[in-house]
């Protein structure tokens, strides 16, 4: 049983040399020397276990063998330009559904400039927008639930893709903060502060960071969700550790200020996460790639403060 693959590239040479009528000819028109074109035709044939061609002084012309050969070599050819245009068409204008997981800091400025930017550029494109807690969405991703997500300062190994996007400052948040200027790790730290657990990014952010400088904050013993913790600020029973993306619309309303934390600066590091061993299609490479312009746009109007990576 014949079991050998025939070479693209041969096939394209044999139905030159075909329409030329001429091994000459059609070396030039290949750009390639005569007797490496003769060679390959000797290999086609061999192939394919048939004479392709008569040789002649005046140049080749087909047997009949090679005239069943050429017909089957131009809709072999056609396919494969088809499917080059499909491939395009649809890197062009992808399809299909899409997964992306936000944090809920990240969420509450990303979503509406990724949303109205997906429905307006890829209108064959179903995203599904999703929040929740950094552990869970990289269960999530782990399970093939999601496509894509935005996660925080995770040791990624070769089990991930991890893009760095921005590298956020941290903010003191909440009533009777001493003022809006810049505000020290050992000041901060003299504020009652609700901290989150470990299952969040921004609890194992901050535990991180008091280990490394040998610094305690001043917890409150109440611990809570973002939201939930939010509301606690606003009524002013402590302060917070939290991004500018996620306080931006709150600071100087209702008596809230927010100071950033410097000597040392507290800051963490978002990236865009998929798994190595998920082939990304054309929709969540568009996804992706909207993910990035986002980033960089509310960075540029201040929304998202901190070192772009992007």
């Amino acid at each position: 049983m014949y079991t050998r693959f025939v070479n693209i590239r041969r096939l394209v040479q044999f139905t030159t040399v075909a329409n030329a009528g001429s091994i000459t000819e059609a070396a030039k028109r290949l750009h390639i020397a005569q007797p490496a074109l003769s060679h390959s035709l000797g290999e086609l044939e061999r192939d394919l276990g048939v004479k392709l061609f008569e040789r002649h002084r005046r140049g080749v012309t087909l047997t009949d063998s090679g005239k069943v050969a050429l017909e089957h070599a131009k809709t072999v050819l056609r396919q494969i330009e088809y499917l080059r245009e499909a491939v395009v068409e649809t890197e062009q204008n992808p399809s299909g559904s899409v997964s992306l997981a936000l944090p809920a800091s990240v969420a509450h400025v990303l979503s509406k400039p990724v949303g109205e930017a997906v429905l307006s550029e890829l209108p064959l494109v179903s995203l599904s927008l999703d929040e929740g807690l950094t552990g869970d969405l990289a269960r999530s991703l782990r399970s093939g639930r999601i496509d894509l997500m935005i996660h925080f300062d995770v040791e990624f190994d070769d089990e991930y893709l991890a893009e760095p996007l921005i590298r956020e400052e941290l903010f003191l948040f909440g009533r009777d903060i001493g003022g809006r200027g810049d505000i020290s790790m050992a000041d901060a730290s003299n504020f009652p502060i609700f901290l989150p657990g470990p299952q969040h990014a921004m609890g194992r952010a901050i535990a991180r960071f008091e280990r490394e400088n040998n610094r305690h904050f001043t917890r409150v013993p109440l611990e809570a969700g973002v939201h939930p913790m939010l509301a606690l600020v606003e009524a002013g029973r402590g302060t917070a550790i939290l991004p500018w993306s996620l306080i931006h619309d709150r600071v100087d309303k209702n008596g809230l200020t927010a100071r950033r934390i410097t000597s040392p600066s507290v800051s963490r590091t978002a990236f865009l996460v998929t798994l190595q061993s998920r082939l990304q299609t054309p929709a969540a490479k568009a996804v992706a790639e909207i993910v990035r312009n986002a980033v960089s746009m509310i960075h540029k109007q201040g929304l998202w403060r901190g070192e772009l990576l992007v």
